[in-house]
Parts: structure tokens; sequence; C-alpha cells
């Protein structure tokens, strides 16, 4: 059910402190109100189905679709916060009294309440649901959307790999997982009890993460890396014996025995200034070895890390699907959504064949591309990784109770029907997990949607940054399978970075750019991919919707109604990112005049579409074309007769 809140007041918006009472008899709980009671409250554009993520894991911050939504009112952050850190649990009213305004709050206080959930729930929109149900209040977030949540999943998956012999896949889960912290855990709220209570938790949670990704690393052989880093971390935590034990690991390992004893010797004499205390004894124990060169504090060589492997065609997307992996064992169903071409597919595929062993009813793969729409979805057929092909229906009749993860590919021509079968999914099937790939998110209740984002760019045109980027890597890889004399060098770099600019990482637009190198030089192909889109074409067995990029993103453009492609095309003007006021006006220009509101629709369905990206920046949130869509848009502007 989403929420809707019938409620408005004039008084409501701009109301201070002492008029609030004033209001009491006018601030009922519509929190059960639903969309389909009333179709007028249904609210259309982007808020209605944008991704909303919040963050604790520093100052409160709310972001939907890239754009930091403010909160102004300290009471709702502290409000937020609470709801937050007890989501999908019930808060009892005089809990959240108390912490807004402390145990001897004046009367009226549980109205006030209410005032400050209507205005958080007007400023959350329908992307989230505060409920009232007695005696207090429930947020209603997936959990998924939460940072420190983020953060405690990937730390549980990284010690499930530890403790099963994989360092490597647990250090870059741990990775993940601290580079969530901006800083202090609700920094800015340490004045409220109950939300310090939370910070300290979490804050021991990350030194605890911290420590066992060094221990992992350790494990690696990575010791001379980590000396400065657990250098800081014993300043910064002198008495944390686990941190200074590292030091003096890595310190010996490194060849340097005589910093190892000092570290010991200094741990030691503070636990006796500060607290009267000796040093633990494994803290002793790990002194006599190194004083003894005990080779048990040596690495095997066998047990040292290993060469990173990458496999062909797939680059750029290691911690993407550690960290994929963590959501979709949490989540009964993950959509991966993006533009053309941006590699949903073979992600998830990849995703498959790396997890497969976690999965006792196997990894299910059904291609739903040349489904018909009017053909039940269960008629389709799921192929597993031995080549098993079944019936959908028959396949989900088989898994019974045993944990399996089904792919479902191309799910766009059939995105209706997934809400009614998702639902009898996870009803029937509690174990299984469902990974889709789509254009856009679907009409599926508690799904988790997973933006695939293209590969990161060169940050400059030196050998090594287009070496080092995920996207030079792609095209070097698939031009030097291509031509086998394609070298990088410092004769060439500048144009392979720009080739990978020109198509704005998209996977698929590399891997077509890179077999071109065989018949046209690097240096062309950099000028001529900077205007000729049809210049990606690809022959050979591949389905039509990808023979080529154009057939990619025209299969995306034919799916917007007549008006949104005349919109569309007419965005193609800007070759940087633009605002909402100035997409209006280049309509405008174009003789599309469109109101604020249906410029808001459009702008929503776009990047619902996977058509437009959204950038945060200092003046405000800002609108961005790929490349390669900008060039399709900017031929379909000129094909038109306005054009």
């Amino acid at each position: 059910m989403t929420c809707a809140y019938a409620f408005s007041h004039p008084l409501i918006d701009d109301l201070d402190q002492q008029r609030e009472s004033e209001l009491e008899p006018f601030l009922l709980d519509f929190s059960y109100v639903s969309h389909n009671a009333d179709p007028r409250l249904a609210h259309r554009g982007p808020a209605a189905e944008e991704l909303m993520n919040f963050s604790i894991l520093g100052g409160l911050e709310v972001v939907r679709e890239g754009t930091l939504i403010p909160i102004r009112s300290v009471k709702q952050s502290i409000l937020l916060a609470i709801l937050l850190c007890r989501v999908g649990e019930l808060t009892p009213t005089d809990v959240l009294v108390d912490a807004l305004w402390g145990p001897d709050h004046q009367e009226g206080s549980a109205t006030r309440l209410r005032l400050h959930i209507h205005r958080l729930r007007r400023l959350l929109g329908d992307t989230a649901q505060i409920t009232y149900r007695a005696p207090g209040y429930v947020l209603h977030v997936p959990p998924q959307t939460i940072d420190s949540w983020q953060f405690e999943a990937l730390a549980g998956e990284a010690r499930r790999f530890i403790d099963t012999g994989d360092p490597t896949r647990g250090s870059d889960l741990l990775r993940s997982a601290l580079d969530l912290w901006r800083g202090p855990a609700l920094s800015g709220l340490e004045g409220v009890p109950l939300l310090q209570q939370v910070a300290v938790r979490l804050a021991e949670k990350r030194i605890r993460a911290l420590a066992l990704r060094i221990d992992a690393d350790l494990a690696l052989g990575r010791h001379a890396d980590l000396i400065g880093e657990i250098h800081g971390l014993v300043q910064e935590y002198p008495l944390q014996e686990r941190f200074r034990a590292q030091l003096m690991t890595a310190l010996y390992r490194d060849g340097r025995q005589p910093e190892a004893l000092q570290i010991y010797r200094e741990g030691r004499d503070l636990l006796h200034t500060e607290l009267g205390l000796e040093p633990s004894i494994e803290l002793s124990r790990l002194e006599h070895a190194i004083l003894n060169r005990d080779p048990s504090l040596l690495l095997r060589e066998a047990e040292k890390e290993p060469a990173p492997a990458i496999q062909a065609g797939f680059v750029g997307r290691a911690r993407e699907l550690v960290e994929l992996s963590v959501v979709v064992r949490r989540t009964p169903l993950v959509t991966l959504i993006g533009p053309p071409g941006v590699g949903k597919s073979r992600l998830a595929r990849e995703l498959g064949e790396r997890e497969h062993l976690s999965y006792p009813g196997g990894v299910w793969t059904a291609d739903l591309a040349n489904v018909s729409p009017s053909s039940p979805t269960l008629w389709a057929t799921a192929t597993d990784r031995d080549g098993n092909t079944l019936p959908m229906a028959e396949l989900l009749w088989r898994l019974s109770a045993s944990p399996a993860l089904l792919i479902l590919d191309n799910c766009d021509p059939l995105r209706q029907e997934f809400a009614t079968l998702t639902r009898d999914l996870h009803h029937t099937l509690p174990e299984l997990r469902i990974v889709a790939t789509c254009r856009q998110r679907l009409p599926s209740e508690g799904q988790s949607v997973w933006r695939v984002a293209p590969l990161a760019l060169p940050y400059e045109q030196s050998v090594q940054a287009v070496r080092s980027s995920p996207a030079g890597q792609l095209f070097i890889e698939q031009a030097s399978s291509a031509d086998r004399e394609f070298t990088l060098c410092k004769h060439n770099a500048a144009e392979v970075a720009r080739i990978c600019r020109a198509v704005d990482g998209i996977p698929l637009a590399l891997e077509l750019a890179g077999q071109l190198t065989v018949s046209i030089p690097v240096e062309q192909l950099a000028v001529r991919l900077d205007r000729q889109l049809d210049l990606l074409t690809r022959s050979g067995g591949d389905t039509p919707r990808h023979a080529s990029l154009r057939a990619a993103i025209e299969w995306s453009y034919a799916r917007l109604s007549g008006e949104e492609q005349r919109a569309f095309d007419q965005l193609s003007v800007f070759t940087r990112p633009f605002r909402m006021e100035d997409a209006r006006t280049a309509l405008a220009r174009g003789g599309m005049g469109v109101t604020a509101e249906r410029m808001r629709d459009l702008v929503g369905i776009f990047i619902e579409h996977s058509l437009l990206y959204v950038e945060r920046a200092q003046d405000g949130t800002r609108y961005r074309l790929l490349e390669m869509l900008r060039q399709y848009a900017a031929q379909q502007l000129a094909r038109s007769p306005a054009g």
C-alpha cells in the first residue's frame, strides 16, 4: 500500500512553535490512506517512483535519485534518525517525545509530534511510509536503502568469506563496507541519548570491521602497504591491543624487528601508566615470538595473494559483484537497471557463475527478450550452468525449499506481470532469490533496485591512466583480441582515452569500438566516434536487440510516447549537464511549451527508462544525456519535420 496524506491546512507550512497548539483539532493521522481510495491523491513525477537512500554513517542525509533532500528542522532530523535506527519496528510515542523534548516535556508534546510526523511524511513523499500503530510509529522503507544496514550486511558477509578461507573477497567486502562511513555515525545529533547509544554501537562495529580487514590483508601478504595505516590507528586508539599486535606483525614481516619490539614496549608502558595493567597474554606471546624470530610469524609462499585474474570481456566490476552478492542473499528480488548497453545481463550472469556454490537448488537463467507479452511468463524456459533446460513452471515446482537463484534477463516486455509473479513466488518459495534485468524498475513491492553504472573513465590521457581504468581495460582487451598487433602506447593513449569518453564508458560500445580497430586505426576511430553512432554495429549471431548500440537505444526509445520522444529529442541540444528549467526552455524553443509540472514528469520518465542521468552539484540538481543517447536524439530531431 502506498501512503498519501490527504490532510492539508494552510497554517502548517509556516507554523511556528507558539501556534502549534492551535492545530490540535486538525492534526489527524492519515497513515492508512491509500492512493487506490482516491486517484486524485496520486502524485505524478519522479518522486513517486524514485529511489531514496538514507545515510546515518556520518551526518544524517536523505538522497533521492542523487539529489540531497535538505532537512532544515533539527526535530525532524532527530525523529527520522530514530525511525531509521528502528526501521520496520514500532517506536512508542513516549520514546519519541522524550527524545525530542526531554523527559520533562510540556503538555501538548504528542500533538507537536504528530505535526512533525506530518511534515516528515511530506518531505519523504511516497517512497517512504510512516504509519501509526498503537502505541507508536513505524517507518517502512527497504532496509537495504539505509547505509548502516548495508555496512552490517557487507561486514557479515565478509566474515563468512574469511572464515571459509577466502580473505581476498573478505577484504574487498570490508573495504566496501568501511567506504560507506563519511564520519562519526549520526554526527550532529550527539545530544540525543537514544541516538548516542546507536552511534557508540556502530562505532564499535566499525572498529571491529577495520581490524578484521587488516587481518585479512595481513593474511594476503600486504604488510608493507599496511604499516602507515596501522600506525595511525595505534595513535588514534592507543589502548586497542589488536591494532598494536597487527602493527607489530606487519613491521616484523617487513624485516623491522626492533621497531616491532618498540611498539610493544610503548604499549606496555602506556597500560602501566594509564591503567596499572600488564599487556594481555596474546600480546606478550607475540612479543616473545618476535624476539625468538618464530617462523610461524612469516607467511608461506602459497599463502601470499595471487595475481588478480581478469576474465575476458568482464572488467571493472569485481567489487560491485561482491557487494551485489550480499544484497541478493538478503533480498527476494533484486532488479538491475541501467541504460542500453551498460552490461546488466553480463553482470547478472557473472554473478550467477561466481555464486553458484551458495545455491544448492542451482542457478537458472531465463531470457525473456523474445517471450510474447501475450504469453504467460511461466511458459519461458530456464537453463542452468550445465545446459539443462526446463520450462519455468516445472523448474519452480522442482525447487521446493532449496535455496536457488533465478536470473530473469530482459524483463522489459513482461514487466507488468511481475507484481503478481514475484509476490506468489516469494510466498511459495521463500528461499528463492530472483535477479531481474530491466531498463526500468519493476512494479513489484520489496525489490532492491541496483543501478548498473558505466565503467569508470581514464582520469587523464597517459598510458598508466588508460591502463588502470576499467573502461580502458575493456577497450584494450577487445582491441587486442581483434588485432593482435594492437598495443597501448604513449602514441595512442590519448586517442584511446578519447574513445572511452566518447562512449561514456558503456561496455557494449567499448566492445564494439575495440573490435573495429582491426579495420580502422585508433586515431581515425577516435574522431569518427564523436559523430557517428552507426559506426558501432556488430554482425554475427547476437539477438537483434543487441546487434548494435543503435538497436539497443532504439528499443528503449520505442517505449516512449510520441510526446515523450519529441521532448527527449529536444534535449539533444545539451552537450553538458543541464537544469530542469534549462530543459523546459529548450523544449519551448523547439515548439513544445510545457508546464513546470509536466517537465518534471518528463524528466522522471526519462530517468525511469535509464535515458537520463542525475548529477548533484553545489548549485543544485543537474541532468545529463550519455553521449551515445544524445547523438541518437539529435539524429531523430534532425529527421523530424520541425528539425
